[in-house]
């Protein structure tokens, strides 16, 4: 396979003699044709490795967000105190009591 880092080496063995013209020939050509031959590497993941890639990524999105959030809240773009949050419904008196 020629994907990733590796090189390839073509080796041609072309013979003086008529006798062989039309192999020399043919081996030539082949030979012009593989020095054309492009291909683009290919990363090839395991996938408990693309999920820890993208657990890194979402933690990474995540603390930006947390430090953009912060901001807000010191430059007083966000209200501080959570009087515009209802409090959590376990934190509220028992109705009926």
């Amino acid at each position: 396979s020629l994907r990733g880092t590796g090189r390839a080496l073509m080796l041609a063995c072309c013979s003086p003699s008529t006798l062989h013209l039309e192999e020399t020939m043919n081996t030539l050509h082949f030979a012009s044709l593989a020095l054309r031959v492009r291909s683009q590497p290919v990363l090839l993941l395991d996938p408990a490795d693309q999920l820890l890639i993208d657990l890194r990524n979402t933690i990474k999105e995540l603390k930006n967000e947390n430090q953009r959030l912060m901001h807000l809240l010191q430059s007083g773009g966000v209200p501080s105190s959570p009087t515009s949050v209802p409090p959590p419904a376990d934190a509220r008196a028992p109705q009926g009591e």
